[in-house]
């Protein structure tokens, strides 16, 4: 497969596969905002709770893609989440994002809580780079006062308690202040920011100590390329070698036979967001180091991708790789959107396009 192949089947998915599933399939047109849970067969759980990381997903997928691909009906459904997460999902007495549409304040814990706020933070960044004309509106600075509260004296941690986070949640909030940083420049987010990521490197290298599974440890590797580039670029090498480790790491342990990646060494099921998120990090391994080992795994992931988990008949990707159409899979629900597929898909073909690849690297 050539680069511009590569690159147009990459189009193809997401702007054929995954989002118009989300804008016909999808929408609630009576009540607003996106159905709660639709099962791989189709059917739709109108009694669903509507959860505010499906709707701020959706928002940050569709104004991603709006960002790539200039198109008005991306915006609108950009638009579409951002109004519903307004008018339904905010909680009155404090302005923080609530949990779902039934239940503003049922999180299952802190980890949770604070995860949602991240979420909020991103789509909003995200929409505001490229909807709003680069302009940070007074909802997002609201979004990062609010995060703020709930992690600045906050650690990392093995397991969620009342003084640290999972390394999952610090995921989610450096992400967030990684795309809140690129659209505000704030000096105060870009210290915090820093000082965060001194910390991750800290963590990272001792990565083989912390059982990350192998969705982790695929996601922390492309990431932390990517905020290093952006915020301490002195610190790409290593950057660039830790993540390479942990994309070692996760081949040996999570490779299955069939070029799927399992969650873990004793979860053998291959999931849909697991091999967005394998492919890309061997994707920016690949982009770094030239090696040709991490390019065979992208398009021997994507060849799986195709084959198993993709849905180019109705749309979106199915939940797992056996591509059942059993009614215990969703095809839609509360972590179940077009999140890790929209944007591995997005951040390869940005690659490609952006660079004007025309050959493999030998």
């Amino acid at each position: 497969m050539t680069p511009e192949q590569f690159k147009d089947e990459l189009q193809n998915e997401v702007r054929r596969i995954i989002l118009p599933y989300w804008m016909f399939k999808a929408c609630d047109m009576q009540q607003g905002g996106y159905w709660g849970s639709i099962g791989a067969d189709g059917k739709v759980n109108k009694s669903a709770a509507k959860g505010s990381i499906l709707h701020c997903r959706i928002m940050w997928s569709f104004s991603a893609a709006y960002g790539v691909f200039n198109e008005e009906a991306l915006l609108n459904h950009a638009d579409r989440a951002r109004n519903f997460i307004q008018n339904h999902l905010i909680q009155a007495d404090n302005k923080r994002l609530g949990w779902h549409s039934k239940n503003l304040k049922s999180f299952e814990n802190l980890d949770d809580e604070c995860i949602a706020q991240a979420y909020w933070l991103y789509a909003l960044s995200e929409y505001d780079i490229h909807a709003n004309q680069g302009a940070c509106s007074d909802t997002t600075l609201e979004a990062w006062f609010n995060l703020q509260q709930l992690f600045k004296h906050k650690t990392f941690d093995v397991v969620s308690s009342e003084t640290g986070y999972t390394w999952r949640t610090w995921l989610h909030i450096i992400e967030a202040l990684d795309k809140f940083a690129s659209l505000s420049f704030r000096p105060d987010v870009i210290r915090c920011l820093t000082n965060l990521l001194d910390r991750t490197l800290e963590l990272l290298n001792r990565h083989a100590q912390l059982n990350l599974n192998v969705p982790h440890l695929c996601a922390s590797s492309w990431l932390l390329i990517k905020w290093v580039t952006n915020w301490q670029p002195d610190k790409r090498s290593l950057a660039i070698k830790l993540a390479c480790s942990m994309v070692d790491s996760a081949i040996s342990t999570g490779l299955d036979s069939n070029n799927g990646f399992c969650l873990t060494e004793q979860d053998k099921n291959q999931y849909g967001w697991v091999q967005a998120e394998a492919m890309l990090a061997c994707w920016r391994c690949y982009m770094e180091t030239g090696e040709q080992k991490y390019l065979d795994q992208v398009l021997n992931s994507w060849a799986f991708i195709r084959q198993h988990i993709s849905d180019p008949v109705f749309g979106e990707w199915h939940w797992k790789s056996n591509g059942s159409t059993s009614t215990t899979d969703e095809k839609a629900g509360f972590w179940k959107c077009p999140y890790h597929n929209n944007r591995a898909c997005l951040e390869i073909y940005n690659d490609l396009s952006e660079m004007g690849i025309k050959m493999w690297k030998q």
